[in-house]
This record gives C-alpha cells, structure tokens and sequence, in this order.
C-alpha cells in the first residue's frame, strides 16, 4: 500500500510541470475560451468560413455565404477552421469556438515538443517541460498569433517533425525488420495532411527538414539499413505528394502565382533583426534598455519582419550545443544543416544589415538596396513551393527549429549533472527574455474577445435585420474585404464579397459582368449606374454601402472607411431615385429597389438607360461622387470642368474597354462667353495604333451663350466603333476663345 501511493504520488508530481506549462502558453496566446480570443482579425475572418461550413453539413468545408456565385475554399487555414465549425454547432460563441480551437491545436504542439524530448532526447518530464516552453515562447511562434493559422503552423512544426523522426528512426530495428514501415503511414499523413491544410509556409518548412533528415540518414548512416531508408522515403514523398494533390483538388488550381523578387527581398530578414530586439516586444530587453525601436516608414517589409525575428541568443546557444555533440550524434550535423539553411532562405535574395527605406519607396526592395546578392533568389524564383515563400523571413522559423533541436540534443547528451542544471538555466533565461509585457499581452487578448462581442452586439445584430436569410447582398465599393466573411455567414445572407487576396481573386473569376465591373476599391464614374443595373437585373438583391473599413476594421473596431465622405454623398444623390429604397444605418447604408419599383420605372428600361461598360462611358459632374476628370488646361468644379482662356484638352481619357457596335455620343456644357471659339470632340483608340472613330468641330457663336447659366446640349451625334478597344477616349479640345464649363458627355450604345 505505501508504495502504491508512492508511486500515485510521483505521478502526480511528474503531470505538475507539463500541465503548468501548456496553461501558460494557453496564457500567453490568448487561448482562452469565455476569457480571452488570441486575435481579432483573423479570427473574424477564420470564424466566418467556420460559419459558413457550420451552415451547411457536417461534411462542408467550402463557404456559401460569400464568394458568390461559387462555393469559396479557403486558402489557408482549413485545419483550423473546420474544428471551429465544430465548436460552432455545439453552441459556442465564435470568439470562443476559436480560442479553443486555438487550445486544440496548441495541445498538438505542445505533445509535438514533448515526444521529443521525452523520447528521443529521454529528458525528464522537467527538462521536457523547459523545452517545449522554450519553444512555444520563441517569438517566431507567439508574435505571428495574430497571423492565426501561420503561427499554428509554425508551432506544429515540432509535432511534424517529430513524425519524420518516427519515419526515419531504424536503428533499434532488426536486420530482418526491414519492412517499409506501415504503422508510420497514417501518422505522417495526418501531419502533411495537417500542415498543407494549415500553412503553406509551415508546410514547406515540414518538407525541407524531414527531406534533409531522410537523405541525411540514407548516405551517411549504415548500408545495412539503406533499403528501409528508400522505402521510408518512398512514403515520405507520396505523403506529401497526395497532401499537395488533395489540397490542389479543393482549392482548384495547382499552384499561386509567384511574387516578383523585390517582395522577397522587402520581407528578407535584415542581420540587425536577428541580432537586436525590437522594442516593446520582449519585456527584459525593454527593461535593460537592448531593444531597438523600429517603424514601417523606415524599414522594407511589415512590422512581422522585425518583430518576430530576434533569435540571437538561441542561435547561439545552438551553435554551442552542434559543438558539443557534433561527435557524439549523427544527427547533430543534420540539425545543423536545417537552421542554416533556414537563415539562408530568411535572407531573401539580398543581404541587408541595418537597411533603411527611403521615402520614395514602397515596402518592396530593389537589389541596389541590398549590400550583396545572396543567391537564393534563383530558387525562390524558380523551384515550385519555394515561388510562394515571398514573405522570406518566416524561414527563420525552420532556422529556430533546428536549434532548438540542438538544443534539445545538447541536453540529452550531456551527463554531468551541473552543465545540465546550467543547459537548463539558460533554457529558462531565453524562455524569460522572449516573453511580452504579459499584463499588456492578456488586456490585449481579453479586449479581442470583448471586441468580438461588441460586433456582434452591433453591426451583426443591426445587418440580420435589415437582410432576409438567402438575400444577394453586394458590399461596395469592393476590396479585400475580410469582415463579410464574418457578416455574411452570421447573418445567413450570400454575398459577392470575399476575403482574402487569393480567395478574392478566385472569386471576381466568376462574378456575373456588372458586378465584375465595378473598380476595385474605388468610386468611378459609373459607379451609381452599375449599382443600380446590379439589382435591376436581379444579380443582387441589395447592396450595402459601408462607412466601416471592412478590412482593417475586424483589425481594429471599428475603423472607419476611407470613402465615407463619397458614400454619404452617394446616398444624398441615391435619395433622389424614386424607385430605390435607400437606410441609413450607423455603420452602412442599405439600398433596395422600391417596393413600388414597376409602378415608377420598369427592370428591362431602367437597365436599357444605365450607363455601363462595356457598352456605355460617361462623365456626369452632376453626380457628386464623382472624382475630377482628367483635364490639361481646366480647372474641375462641383459643376464640372472650366476652360481657363488657354488652349488644349479640356477633357480626355478615361481609356477603358468599349465592345464593337453603333453609339449615341452626348455633350453637354453651360457657355460662357459670346464669341466664336472652336471645340474638338475626338473618339479614338492607341493601342496597337492610333484609330480615330470619330471626330466633330463645333464652333461657338454668340446664339450659344445663355444668361441663366444652364447645362444645355452642345452636341449629339452617332459613332461607329468597329473593333473591340481597350483604351477608348473621348477627347475635348478647345481654343484660347473658349469660355466654357463641360458637365457631361456620354457614349452609349443604341
């Protein structure tokens, strides 16, 4: 009986230290669920395909609410969002079905770490528990939360690597055990499964380092053991491979289109990041006063580059341990490999220490900023997978993996009790110095979930009941729009809309051609026309005009929209339409056909008058929203453009797309003056070469000045256009004589 409780004692002791720690990183990162939401941002736009899934079976994993007219796949993040789906249906709050996904995938992590070091480096559940801490505390991991699925990426890595560890282990196996190795094969593939489903960074990563181990081992361990090593790479490579096949099949194409080298360089990691903390990041360096502070306006990239970066200290604590067991372990030197292999890819294609961005450049790097080329631009210009990895930095992720892993062999290959205490001590000093302000980092994670609350409370609560469920609703202007994802699926409504770059573009490939129409991010010239045709023809049922930004607001709520002051005149012009149905709201503005809308106008007249491309090009002063119109020698006014006694182009451009066919051409302008002046009024296309479709003189006589100052007709005539342009123009040339303020023209088709 005493050693029984003895025994019960121990382990209760020995599930002490693991347990402390995997709630404090739950802490650290903000997986907490009814307390805390580890971001905002991306939660919301995570939440919303996991709401949108939720909407549909249990088998969904394609979003209907938004991305209309096709189901939308999401681009990453698949193996975070489908478990939120899950805690979705059982009635958890979306802040909190996120935190515990968060919880879920950490525990996979954090049992990643553990199986390492508590099986192949055989530490006790102490020293286990002081190096999975390490790792899940390195800011390479803990600062990309706000990146969601990347910083579950690269906190899986030692879980998918671990798995590659199971693969290639053979040397405690029988020389008559030389299987291929079944039983490893379900849980690699759950791993290449996990990771490309996860984070295409993370899972580059997973590849470069398991196929450094399993080639390192196949040449330099023992002969004997060459045929297991070819077959275990066999599986190696169709795990992967049927990982990348799956995840090709459900996006629907085989690979993104590659980034020009400058973003690689911009996001290159610069020597001075790795070297110098960045300040308000890590709590310790702040306090001995080591960290450097840093901007956006002076440096290439974002701030994820010098932020999440700093990793001096462990690199060189690694570099000591390949030192040490460099004889004692085979693998010693293959860890080794991997991490500077990862630093060379953080690089980018240019060398940068201590770099400055001038004011005239964007955050893309040219190569003459660089000290000297690196040479790895070839491969990431070149080698599919490799194509993707423009944010360059993030390969100190794998540099950081491999360290640790030396770190982790330094310990298991060191018997002397007092260096072991000292591995240790300095294991838990850089756990410490990586550490946040962690009062400031909890307020943070706690006002995230709050934030989200309020969102619903407001916004959500306010759109469900102003829209019907299965209504087509278009938010415009459009853009990368990150919080209709969220929107749309909360309040069972489908939308065009969509966020996500990648996600975005897939979708415009199928939008119908009004709504593809519209400028991204922008308010046009025809734009009013194109909303109204939009619900004229039926492709939507309503379109929301948002005062928020809908994509730095589920960032930051609420941020306001850069087009709010247009959006509040386009609604003071939409007003005046009988037959729209226009309300206001405190974030948005709702604009519906009229109940009565056959009474005062018709579908198929309404959408014959519009003025949309490619059929219709047209400038209207009258139209407030409208932006200035190109001018050489005018001066724009709220009604319209001046001449200024000076002669040139009153107008020209806007070069857009025209199809072939017969037009009305219109102008319109309020004379000034009562002498004779000459007005020129081309049509014509440049590219390949210049063609003139149309061209009328017009000269003004004293009969064309009018007293009261109205917009009256100064020309209508027909125009041929006989080929498909893409850069029509309509040209208004006017002499020193003229005194005259153009309002509108138009050319449409009949």
């Amino acid at each position: 009986m005493s050693f029984n409780h003895t025994h019960k004692a121990g382990n209760i002791s020995a599930l002490v230290a693991p347990v402390f720690a995997f709630l404090f990183i739950l802490f650290l990162y903000g997986a907490l669920p009814f307390i805390a939401t580890p971001t905002l941002g991306q939660a919301i736009w995570l939440t919303g395909f996991a709401q949108s899934f939720a909407n549909n079976s249990i088998f969904s994993i394609h979003a209907t609410n938004f991305g209309y007219p096709e189901p939308a796949a999401i681009a990453f993040g698949l193996s975070g969002a489908y478990p939120v789906s899950i805690f979705l249906r059982l009635g958890l709050h979306p802040a909190d079905a996120y935190a515990l996904m968060h919880v879920l995938w950490l525990a996979v992590a954090f049992l990643g770490t553990w199986k390492i070091s508590r099986i192949f480096f055989k530490q006790s559940t102490l020293s286990a528990s002081i190096l999975s801490t390490l790792w899940l505390t390195l800011p390479i991991v803990w600062a990309h939360t706000g990146y969601s699925a990347l910083a579950l990426g690269i906190s899986l890595l030692p879980f998918y690597f671990w798995t590659s560890l199971e693969l290639f282990e053979v040397e405690n196996y029988l020389l008559k055990e030389l299987g291929v190795g079944y039983k490893h094969i379900p849980i690699y593939l759950f791993a290449t499964l996990t990771s490309v489903f996860m984070d295409g960074y993370s899972f580059m990563m997973f590849a470069v380092a398991s196929s450094f181990l399993g080639f390192y081992k196949l040449v330099f361990f023992p002969k004997r053991y060459r045929q297991i090593f070819i077959r275990r790479l066999a599986i190696h490579f169709l795990c992967f491979a049927i990982a990348y096949a799956l995840y090709a099949l459900y996006i629907g194409q085989a690979q993104f289109g590659s980034a020009p080298l400058d973003f690689f360089r911009g996001w290159g990691v610069d020597l001075s990041f790795l070297a110098i903390p960045t300040e308000s990041i890590h709590w310790l360096w702040d306090f001995l006063g080591v960290s450097r502070p840093r901007v956006t306006s002076d440096n290439f990239g974002d701030s994820s580059v010098w932020k999440t970066t700093f990793s001096l200290p462990l690199i060189i604590l690694g570099c000591v341990a390949w030192w040490q067991t460099r004889k004692k372990s085979k693998l010693a030197t293959i860890f080794l490999i991997t991490a500077l292999f990862g630093l060379y890819m953080a690089l980018g294609p240019s060398l940068k220490v201590n770099s400055v961005r001038p004011e005239s450049r964007d955050q893309m790097m040219p190569a003459e900023f660089g000290i000297l080329p690196t040479g790895n631009g070839l491969v990431s210009s070149s080698l599919p997978g490799f194509r993707n990895m423009r944010a360059a930095y993030r390969w100190t992720a794998l540099a950081c993996l491999g360290f640790w892993l030396l770190t982790g062999l330094l310990l298991a290959n060191e018997k002397n009790q007092s260096k072991r205490r000292l591995i240790l001590f300095l294991c838990l000093f850089l756990i410490v110095s990586n550490l946040p302000n962690l009062e400031k980092q909890f307020s943070e994670k706690h006002r995230s979930r709050q934030k989200f609350l309020a969102i619903d409370k407001t916004i959500i609560n306010d759109i469900d009941n102003h829209s019907k469920e299965g209504e087509v609703i278009a938010f415009l202007p459009y853009a990368n729009d990150f919080f209709v994802n969220y929107i749309a699926s909360k309040t069972h409504i489908i939308s065009y809309n969509i966020g996500g770059d990648k996600n975005l573009l897939e979708a415009e490939r199928h939008w119908p051609e009004i709504m593809s129409g519209f400028e991204r991010n922008a308010i046009n010239n025809e734009f009013t026309d194109r909303l109204v045709a939009l619900m004229a023809v039926g492709e939507a049922d309503a379109v929301i005009l948002p005062y928020i930004d809908l994509l730095k607001a589920p960032h930051a709520w609420p941020t306001q929209s850069d087009f709010s002051e247009q959006i509040q005149q386009l609604v003071r012009y939409l007003n005046d339409y009988d037959f729209l149905s226009v309300e206001d709201s405190e974030y948005y503005t709702i604009v519906r056909l009229a109940e009565d809308f056959e009474e005062t106008a018709s579908k198929e007249g309404l959408a014959s008058t519009l003025c949309i491309l490619p059929t219709c090009v047209e400038y209207d002063a009258s139209e407030l929203i409208i932006s200035d119109i190109p001018t050489q020698i005018g001066i724009p006014s709220e009604t319209g453009v001046k001449t200024t006694a000076t002669p040139g182009y009153l107008a020209f451009g806007p070069y857009v797309e025209l199809e072939p066919g017969d037009y009305d051409l219109e102008v319109k302008g309020i004379v000034n003056n009562t002498d004779k002046g000459n007005i020129v009024i081309d049509v014509i296309s440049h590219n390949p070469t210049q063609t003139v479709f149309a061209s009328f003189e017009y000269t003004l006589s004293k009969d064309d000045a009018e007293n009261d100052q109205k917009s009256r007709e100064l020309l209508s005539e027909r125009v041929s256009i006989d080929e498909d342009v893409d850069d029509l123009e309509i040209r208004v040339y006017v002499d020193e004589n003229v005194d005259l303020t153009l309002t509108k023209y138009s050319l449409q088709k009949y």
